[in-house]
């Protein structure tokens, strides 16, 4: 009866290193980017995927926002 136990115990503990392992890749997948100090750091190249995805928008360009590279538009 033991051996279950501290076998569930360690099943609990692997369950619990993965599930905090996998936040925070995701945490830092999300801060990745480029990094930035003006508009003019940022590659013009970075909105073109957008342009072609979303022809609603129109002006994307990208900016320097909280030190990181972005795009931003303005709808139609």
């Amino acid at each position: 009866m033991q051996k279950a136990r501290n076998m569930a115990k360690l099943v609990k503990l692997v369950y619990v290193i993965i599930v905090f392992y996998t936040l925070f890749l995701v945490a830092t997948e999300i801060v990745s980017g480029i990094p930035c100090n003006d508009d003019v750091d940022c590659p013009q190249t970075l909105c073109e995927q957008l342009i072609a995805d979303f022809k609603y928008m129109i002006d994307f360009k990208s900016e320097c926002v909280s030190r990181m590279c972005a795009c931003t538009g303005s709808p139609v």
